[in-house]
């Protein structure tokens, strides 16, 4: 009985936050019709062979120096990001955080390359959001926009970018809402980006819509990331199509278990 009272509340909640935002009511719909659509298509663990030592991989793609120089600035900075949201009655490690294998790459590309322009899909309690905006904060230039259709979880609504201080805000702009909505309009305004990440739904036709419409405004030498590519053959298949492009797997930590890849546009 408790659990189908739960699942009731849970239930009662989504219809209500649908009713308070109608646009968000049809991007969690379509986005269950993607998952729905991508089951019969399987998982795709078995296409990706991590690459050795992928830090120092990902250093010489993108003509960084190695070991980085800034390593210590992040060893530095995670711990008080995970205990930021432990202070807010939330521990770190939950369903949509992002992992520290990630955010470390994503990192020493934000503070090597110098970045004007990041985009990012998926936000979440913004862990990866952070670490970025503290990069391009250090940096002293660059701008980071967010799009995320906010999970319909009780609560995960009212925790979107907790990670991110307010002394941070001044370089973010967060678009709440799917990818559909967000991502062509903000490319076509933005022009060109330094560094694209894609951490939002992983269903292969969404993975397969972000890349291909943000490859084309990755600026030469610029990174492409995707997270959970394991999740299916979206990454594979699209980067096999691209043969001047230096690729990187590499394994998330042990939080995840997964992989998530790196594109260097020649």
């Amino acid at each position: 009985m408790h659990s189908v009272g739960a699942g009731v509340r849970k239930a009662a909640h989504a219809v209500g936050t649908l009713l308070e935002d109608p646009a968000q009511g049809l991007d969690w719909f379509r986005n269950g019709l993607e998952i729905v659509r991508g089951l019969p298509g399987g998982r795709g663990e078995n296409l990706y062979r991590p690459s050795e030592a992928p830090q120092g991989r990902l250093h010489e793609l993108v003509g960084a120096s190695w070991p980085c120089e800034y390593k210590d600035e992040f060893d530095a900075l995670w711990p008080p990001v995970v205990t930021s949201l432990e202070a807010q009655g939330s521990g770190f490690g939950e369903r949509y955080d992002s992992d520290e294998a990630l955010a470390r790459a994503t990192w020493c590309c934000v503070r090597h390359l110098c970045p004007e322009r990041v985009v990012e899909t998926g936000v979440a309690r913004g862990v990866n959001s952070r670490i970025i905006l503290e990069g391009l904060e250090r940096n002293g230039t660059g701008h980071l926009w967010s799009i995320d259709l906010p999970p319909v979880l009780e609560g995960w609504r009212t925790q979107s970018g907790a990670a991110v201080t307010q002394g941070l805000r001044g370089r973010w702009t967060f678009l709440e809402g799917s990818s559909r909505r967000h991502l062509r309009p903000l490319l076509a305004d933005l022009g060109s980006v330094d560094i694209f990440i894609h951490d939002s739904l992983h269903s292969a036709a969404n993975m397969r819509f972000e890349m291909s419409t943000a490859w084309p405004h990755v600026r030469r030498g610029g990174v492409m990331f995707a997270d959970d590519i394991e999740s299916n053959p979206a990454f594979a298949m699209f980067t096999s199509a691209l043969p001047s492009t230096s690729v990187l797997v590499a394994r998330q930590d042990a939080m995840k278990k997964g992989f998530f890849g790196a594109a260097v546009k020649a």
